[in-house]
């Protein structure tokens, strides 16, 4: 869930559109999203507005009679979002404006960022759409004047940007540490700066994505106030720790990584980051496969593999993969969903995430690889133990590595690398060659048959069957699996790839897909 927080005061003439654009960029990221708003004592026309609003979104409205200032109100916000929160330790909460200078597409930039691993994202304002007030440009000139030794550069450049996202998990401990106390003592934007302060010390990772502010597309004059920002923040520096202070407490909470990994870790999470060395693989970025799919003789439904851009984990190049399925039989139903960030050089995987809902039972669990450590860290428990490969694969990434073996019919590929001691080993044979008719169309295919012994889906004994296309592309165009006790088992057929038009032989014309969801 992604909780977005705006302060809003007498900003009639841009909150309602700025809803509706986070609406549409919130539904075709494909997030679960909700907003919470805060009225701080509007005049004009906000607070019934806001009311329409209620009606068509997933929408919090809190309204003050009387303005109680931009620090207070971003505090109230943060304390309502965590406390709605039932996974804070996955879920995020954005802060923006409701002026339109933040604009929603970099709503996905954040997330993404986000769902990379890191606890705090920074926006960074790396151009405008328009020149920006001229005491805009001073305030934050001086801030980062005031500010810079203190912040080094373990921290963003801008203290006053307000557009971040952070872990539910470390508002609430923050908060857990104020006590009774505010979080916040400073208004206008230098609250932003003590939130920098208060927040990045409980974060494992931080890291920043560029944005374009839109100083076009505000409908007031700007309400900065240099001289009161500057006493402002003259009054936090004191408070702000030193560079090694900020580093020792982003390294103690981070763990033990390798020194090349600790400085992707802190700062270079983002998806901007360099430029990323792609292997020789049969996938790409932009890949998508839909399948349908049967449960025993009367359920039914759908699934999917992506391939997702190249994204930034830990510090390392990593393919983000997905592979979701939903279907129903005989009343149950089943929603699973597997994340795996493989890395580009060596298709190891670098993080897991299962999120399971079958017959009304609901299982999440996350963890992280640091292989050159030999270390696996569980992050919904916050517990680690010991990776037993330092090439480890988990439930999906070795569906997309046995896409790279030469798959010689009568071979058996055995290894180790399961990324728990039960799971291993990990076994492929390679029964035969086949040929398969898919409503995506005819295909020669190479049957093989997974065993993973600390998996439903393909333990031993469920007689499980991969069917990858017999051609340089490797597509899974048939796959047969036992998920337990419960659930029947199911097939996938392929229905359509994306983007490359599908090959196929002398069968018909492949079915392309419909527009992603």
């Amino acid at each position: 869930m992604v909780y977005i927080c705006i302060p809003s005061r007498d900003e009639d003439r841009t909150v309602g559109v700025l809803l509706w654009k986070i609406r549409k960029v919130m539904t075709d990221l494909g997030r679960d999203f909700h907003v919470i708003v805060l009225d701080d004592g509007s005049r004009d026309g906000t607070r019934a507005l806001l009311e329409k609003y209620k009606r068509v979104l997933p929408l919090t409205v809190i309204s003050e009679k009387e303005s109680i200032g931009y620090g207070r109100a971003v505090e109230k916000l943060l304390r309502t979002a965590s406390g709605h929160t039932r996974y804070p330790k996955r879920d995020a909460i954005v802060t923006m404006q409701g002026d339109f200078t933040e604009h929603p597409d970099h709503l996905p930039s954040l997330v993404k960022s986000f769902e990379g691993g890191a606890d705090i994202v920074y926006g960074e304002a790396a151009s405008a759409a328009d020149s920006p007030p001229l005491a805009v440009r001073l305030a934050h000139r001086i801030a980062r004047m005031i500010l810079g030794r203190r912040l080094g550069d373990a921290t963003p450049g801008d203290p006053l940007q307000g557009y971040r996202a952070y872990r539910a998990i470390v508002v609430r401990k923050a908060l857990r540490d104020a006590g009774n106390g505010p979080l916040i003592g400073t208004d206008g934007w230098a609250a932003n700066a003590e939130l920098m302060n208060v927040l990045t010390p409980h974060a494992r990772r931080v890291a920043t994505v560029p944005l374009e502010k839109r100083y076009d597309m505000r409908r007031r004059p700007t309400r900065v106030r240099v001289l009161a920002t500057i006493r402002q923040i003259l009054r936090l520096r004191r408070a702000f720790p030193r560079p090694a202070a900020i580093l020792a407490a982003a390294l103690a909470l981070a763990g033990p990584v390798s020194g090349s990994a600790q400085q992707g870790m802190l700062v270079l999470d983002s998806l901007t980051a360099g430029s990323h060395k792609v292997g020789n693989v049969p996938f790409a970025p932009g890949e998508e496969m839909r399948f349908s799919l049967r449960a025993g003789i009367l359920g039914g439904g759908e699934a999917r593999m992506t391939v997702g851009e190249v994204d930034t984990l830990n510090g390392f190049s990593t393919y983000p993969v997905q592979w979701r399925i939903e279907a129903s039989a005989l009343g149950i139903g089943m929603d699973e969903k597997f994340y795996s960030w493989l890395d580009t050089e060596s298709l190891i995987s670098r993080r897991f995430v299962k999120d399971q809902h079958t017959a009304g039972r609901k299982r999440y669990r996350e963890f992280d690889f640091y292989p050159e450590q030999r270390l696996v860290h569980r992050i919904d428990y916050d517990t680690t133990f010991a990776l037993p490969t330092a090439l480890p694969l988990d439930d999906i990434s070795f569906v997309y590595f046995a896409r790279t073996l030469p798959l010689e019919v009568g071979e058996t590929y055995t290894f180790s690398r399961f990324y728990k001691d039960d799971g291993n080993p990990i076994t492929l044979k390679v029964l035969r060659k086949d040929r398969m008719e898919v409503p995506a169309g005819a295909f020669n295919t190479i049957v093989v048959q997974p065993i993973l012994p600390d998996n439903n889906l393909f333990a031993s004994g469920a007689e499980a069957e991969i069917h990858f296309s017999d051609d340089e592309r490797r597509l899974v165009v048939f796959m047969r699996a036992d998920p337990g006790i419960i659930w029947p088992t199911i097939e996938m057929k392929l229905e359509g790839a994306e983007p490359a038009a599908l090959g196929h032989a002398e069968g018909p014309e492949p079915r392309q897909p419909g527009a992603p969801r």
